[in-house]
């Protein structure tokens, strides 16, 4: 169906009306976010409190969010580098086990990430 351009408003930056004026965004890498009004409200008081734009207010809060999850990673590395070595023994039962799943593997009889997430969501 297509979208006609005289039922659009004239000056609305939307996707869908610059779609029907056949404009495209000035910059494809702009990233297009909807923001809860009460949230965009915070920010801008928080921008105007501490002297700054509100696309400032986002990028530091941006590089606080991504510096955050930078120490979460490095948390959960220090974990695992200081969890204690398995010295459980591999059992010739496991051993098995391994030996006949790769054999299943290389005959082609295994399947595919997706295809086990369809069957389980019951599609076929």
């Amino acid at each position: 169906m297509a979208i006609k351009a005289r039922n659009h408003r004239t000056n609305c930056m939307c996707p869908v009306c610059k779609g029907a004026r056949g404009e495209r965004w000035a910059k494809k890498t702009r990233l297009n976010i909807t923001v809860n009004t009460s949230i965009l409200s915070n920010i801008r008081d928080w921008a105007s409190d501490n002297n700054s734009s509100v696309t400032g207010a986002f990028e530091r809060a941006a590089s606080e969010f991504l510096e955050r999850e930078k120490h979460k990673q490095e948390d959960i590395v220090k974990i695992f580098e200081s969890a204690p070595e398995d010295d459980e023994p591999f059992t010739d039962e496991e051993r098995a086990s391994e030996e006949e799943g790769w054999k299943e593997y290389l005959a082609g009889k295994s399947r595919s990430r997706k295809e086990v997430r369809k069957e389980l969501a019951g599609g076929e």
